[in-house]
């Protein structure tokens, strides 16, 4: 069975004491992804779906924003900062491959002090990166994400 996926991520970033921009990475614990680094994120929240054939086809009630934050509430707390409103979020890109589509929203925190700890048990560590240090291997299209938010900010 082939089933439609909509999910969304946030990319949190900050200035390091340095000045030097940095984001907020965790390292995958679960297939498929597993060892991978991505943001936190993940699908959004189905009402309901149908079957059509081979097809599975789900009608999702958040919108992008909603499913970013609240999937990064879900993954991690914020020590020394706050989490951003749904309309701070930036809107950094959005990827369809046939039936699978993500979009990535920025936040930029304002404490060069503060901290993410995951609550999640779907990363074994976060940890804040400098955008020429990424690790490897990173989520599908996530470099480019992450240079495009550095442009921004």
């Amino acid at each position: 069975m082939i089933w439609n996926y909509q999910g969304a991520g946030l990319l949190f970033a900050k200035r390091d004491k340095e000045n030097q921009f940095v984001v907020c990475l965790g390292k995958r614990k679960w297939k498929p992804f597993s060892g991978y680094y991505s943001m936190l994120g993940g699908e959004s929240n189905g009402m309901s779906d149908h079957v059509l054939g081979l097809f599975r086809f789900k009608h999702y009630r958040e919108d992008f924003r909603e499913t970013a934050l609240r999937e990064a509430r879900e993954e991690c707390k914020i020590v020394g900062d706050s989490f951003p409103g749904i309309n701070q979020l930036i809107p950094l890109s959005k990827m369809t491959l046939g039936v699978f589509t993500w979009e990535t929203f920025g936040y930029v925190l304002e404490n060069p002090e503060s901290s993410i700890i995951s609550t999640s048990s779907e990363f074994d560590e976060l940890k804040w990166y400098r955008t020429n240090e990424l690790p490897i291997p990173i989520f599908l299209g996530l470099k480019h994400t992450i240079h495009k938010f550095e442009g921004l900010s």
